[in-house]
């Protein structure tokens, strides 16, 4: 009898509604969808052929919709939800989805900066330019036009 291994869980995007509970027998995929809140599985298990056998080659099939009530099937999810809950891998997918989410933001944030600084360049540099030019002995002059500079370039 074939083993169930590759047991995962994921979350395709921070909206889904659905967790996807995936395995492997043998060389099959199989997934079901279970509710995020519930994690109630739905009425169908889902098997696709190994990820090695390319389209229309030796050992390729169309996605397989099974019964999750059928004896064997529900022994399968049986398995493979068992494994999935003593693992944590739910909170798992989910802390990852948070993490590409933080991540997202990071880059995001970064870019806006990025634009900011492009847009206050050249006020930047006028300022320095003025700055440059003005005698040391009026230092507070500087720093006020420094001052004004940065405000400036945050606004942009």
């Amino acid at each position: 009898m074939k083993k169930i291994e590759n047991i995962n869980v994921t979350l395709e995007t921070a909206y889904s509604s659905a967790y996807a509970l995936c395995w492997t027998k043998g060389n099959e995929r199989y997934h079901i969808w279970l509710d995020r809140e519930t994690k109630k599985a739905g009425l169908a298990i889902y098997k696709n052929p190994s990820l090695d056998v390319k389209y229309k080659e030796a050992g390729y099939f169309a996605v397989r919709v099974l019964s999750v009530e059928a004896k064997q099937n529900k022994k399968d999810f049986a398995v493979a939800l068992s494994f999935a809950e003593r693992n944590n891998l739910f909170n798992n997918a989910e802390a990852e989805i948070k993490s590409e989410i933080a991540s997202e933001h990071v880059r995001h944030m970064q870019a806006v900066r990025q634009r900011q600084l492009e847009k206050a360049g050249p006020m930047l540099y006028a300022a320095m330019w003025q700055i440059e030019n003005i005698p040391l002995y009026r230092a507070d002059e500087a720093q006020t036009i420094a001052r004004q500079a940065i405000q400036e370039a945050d606004k942009a």
